[in-house]
């Protein structure tokens, strides 16, 4: 019995896009939603962007800025946590008793 490993032979442009994109990102939300640090997603960004460590696969533009705005919103959101948990009261979040 034989096992044969093909990996779309190299062709990356048979799966498209869209399944790529949420194959790859679903699982980092998931995590994100357990509450597992998120400041991790900061030498995700910058790694994933430099050609000279991914070549081929290193985020374009669009994907970078799409990150950028997805880590920035998951900080903010820890730091509001990080806030509310001290008991520094936020305008607009009160718990409104």
């Amino acid at each position: 019995m034989a096992i044969e490993y093909r990996w779309a032979e190299n062709h990356y442009d048979r799966i498209p896009i869209l399944v790529r994109r949420l194959v790859t990102m679903v699982p980092a939300f998931i995590v994100v939603a357990l509450g597992v640090n998120a400041t991790n997603a900061v030498a995700l960004l910058i790694f994933t962007r430099r050609a000279d460590i991914m070549g081929q696969f290193a985020n374009g533009r669009p994907a970078t800025i799409a990150a950028i705005i997805a880590t920035a919103v998951v900080l903010l959101l820890n730091v509001v946590l990080i806030l509310q948990t001290l008991g520094v009261p936020i305008p607009g979040l009160s718990g409104g008793s």
